[in-house]
């Protein structure tokens, strides 16, 4: 805690914490602990860095394009108005203006603080001051309104309510962050082709209660209709793209390999998730941006493992499709034999590591033949070996093993142990 920070405290159960109220241009350094029940604390953890990236304004002009025009009565737009309406036409027709901006790319990828639209209202019903609601266009590409089916568009809840003033002039709109977010959050990929765009709302305005805006295409125009935008380069807000191609190779009885194709852009980093309950995958630590692949060691051999991996930003999340692989099993450790009579032995097996569901065959390494668990007690027989040679750890009797008998006095035998 600290001038321009905010201090977390001990948070119980919750593993993300967002700062905030900081300098733009200061680097913070930050490092957590953990106690538990009793009161007793863990040692601080190693420090992370964090440089911020400043903080800039950039000003967009309304193009000017058929995507800015206002439409009657939810009906195709005009094309080629050059004046944007909202409020009630003189009949009472609902009118709703429409707006387009194109988003540079450094605001794209940027933490967006506050944004602004101003429009210059002309005369017309200018001696009326209509609150006009400002409404998010529920459509990721917003197209030309002429070709929308407005009546059809899937309202998200996302409202600002502006006054607009009377008199003509420059008007301000209230702070649009959050319809800002709301439209992000429509696009899946976030590719945005037309820009950001906005309705002004007819609000259900009594007839002839209206404002009119100068679309750029107008003679009179003046360059007084821009959005302002306050944000932070580089620092994302919003996730672009995700991960592709994410699959897994068996690089040993204990570990697989996960790769992917980075096919984000402004990621935080990535995580490693289990399919069945999206947690992280034991042993691994969030990846930095940019990474491709990981190696993930401690698994249990013989098992099937299904994982998939998440781009992840403080906002939002971006997971990949599941791949499965099941890990090598492990080669079994020597057995140990011992005589227990003239022509009969006994024989215990080493499992390693091996889950309890894995089978072993046991093969006589001189002779070829193979120990066949279902004779009782097992003697040995030729091969070529099927599912009656295999069984499990238990089967073969466990830590107490089992015998071998009908063998022949005084001759040499040398066991070994295959798992599958």
């Amino acid at each position: 805690a600290g001038p321009g920070s905010s201090g977390s405290g001990w948070i119980n159960g919750r593993y993300d914490f967002r700062d905030g109220g900081l300098n733009p241009d200061s680097t913070y350094v930050y490092r957590v602990r953990y106690r538990n029940g009793e009161g007793v604390a863990t040692e601080w953890s190693l420090p992370v860095r964090f440089s911020m990236r400043g903080r800039a304004v950039r000003t967009l002009m309304l193009p000017g394009d058929p995507a800015d025009d206002y439409t009657v009565n939810d009906g195709p737009g005009l094309r080629d108005s050059t004046l944007i309406r909202a409020g009630a036409g003189d009949d009472g027709s609902g009118l709703d203006g429409f707006l387009s901006f194109r988003l540079p790319w450094d605001v794209r990828t940027g933490g967006v603080d506050s944004l602004f639209l101003s429009l210059t209202r002309t005369e017309e019903a200018s001696e009326t001051a209509p609150p006009l609601t400002l409404a998010l266009i529920p459509d990721g590409n917003l197209g030309q309104p002429e070709s929308l089916a407005l009546s059809a568009l899937d309202t998200t809840g996302a409202t600002e309510s502006w006054t607009v003033t009377c008199s003509e002039g420059t008007k301000r709109s209230p702070n649009l962050r959050e319809l800002f977010r709301a439209w992000q959050d429509l696009d899946s990929g976030n590719r945005f082709e037309y820009g950001f765009g906005v309705r002004i709302d007819d609000n259900n305005q009594l007839p002839g209660v209206r404002a009119a805006f100068l679309d750029a295409s107008h003679p009179d125009w003046n360059g007084g209709t821009f959005l302002s935008i306050h944000y932070t380069p580089g620092a994302p807000d919003t996730l672009l793209g995700g991960p592709e191609d994410f699959s897994l190779s068996v690089a040993a009885p204990d570990s697989i390999r996960a790769f992917w194709t980075d096919g984000a852009s402004g990621e935080y980093g990535w995580l490693l998730l289990n399919l069945a309950d999206s947690s992280r995958v034991a042993g691994t630590d969030t990846l930095e941006e940019n990474t491709e692949s990981i190696t993930v060691g401690g698994l249990t051999p013989n098992t099937v493992y299904q994982w998939m991996v998440q781009a992840v930003t403080p906002e939002e999340a971006r997971v990949s499709g599941a791949a499965g692989a099941r890990t090598l099993t492990r080669t079994p450790g020597k057995p140990s034999v011992a005589p227990i009579s003239g022509s009969a032995l006994r024989f215990v097996l080493d499992p390693r590591d091996n889950p309890p569901y894995t089978e072993y065959a046991v093969q006589d390494s001189l002779t070829g033949w193979f120990a066949d668990p279902g004779a009782s007690p097992p003697v040995l027989r030729s091969g070529p070996l099927s599912d009656w040679g295999w069984r499990t750890y238990a089967d073969w009797g466990g830590a107490l093993g089992d015998s071998l008998t009908g063998l022949v006095p005084n001759e040499k035998y040398g066991l070994r142990v295959k798992a599958r």
